[in-house]
């Protein structure tokens, strides 16, 4: 959405971002800045109390309709992967909707990796987990360039380099 904004000039590309914003931020959001992974399409089938609905029957209800019949369930988990993304789609965000109030979440989300996730130069998975995975250092990866290309911070370009040498030493194939 960013990328067809920026590209097309269209309001439709703008609007349709700053509902997905408004949707991330309602059920994904953790107050420390974190992101949670996924929200279920269908109501029901973890033990709900409620009777299943399936997803294309749940979002054709109206707003008020889906929150009298529930929430689907969310994925709390909080993933590196996840995290580079939000930091990447805000910092991008930022620059084509013009809205520099967008780079304190792509911040919080970066600031929630490094202290929850990082394990020396890279991320772990998952807090808890002490697996290094190469798609949680590549989205990551591209979080921190996203931020840097966004705000100019020198840091981050110098922690997204520490991290590409770090790819580059743990998941090359000689």
């Amino acid at each position: 959405l960013a990328d067809a904004s920026r590209a097309t000039g269209d309001g439709d590309w703008r609007r349709d971002a700053k509902q997905v914003l408004g949707f991330l931020r309602r059920f994904l959001a953790h107050p420390d800045g974190g992101w949670s992974a996924t929200v279920d399409a269908d109501l029901g089938g973890h033990g709900a109390d409620k009777p299943s609905l399936l997803g294309e029957d749940y979002y054709a209800l109206g707003s008020q309709a889906r929150l009298d019949r529930g929430l689907p369930r969310t994925d709390t988990r909080r993933y590196a992967q996840v995290q580079g993304l939000i930091i990447s789609a805000y910092a991008r965000l930022s620059s084509s909707l013009e809205d520099q109030r967008l780079l304190p979440e792509a911040h919080a989300a970066l600031a929630y990796a490094e202290t929850k996730l990082r394990s020396g130069e890279g991320y772990r998975h998952a807090e808890g987990q002490e697996g290094l995975y190469l798609q949680d250092q590549a989205t990551m990866l591209k979080g921190l360039l996203s931020l840097f290309e966004a705000t100019g911070e020198e840091a981050l370009l110098q922690r997204a380099q520490q991290l590409a040498s770090f790819l580059d030493a743990r998941f090359r194939t000689p």
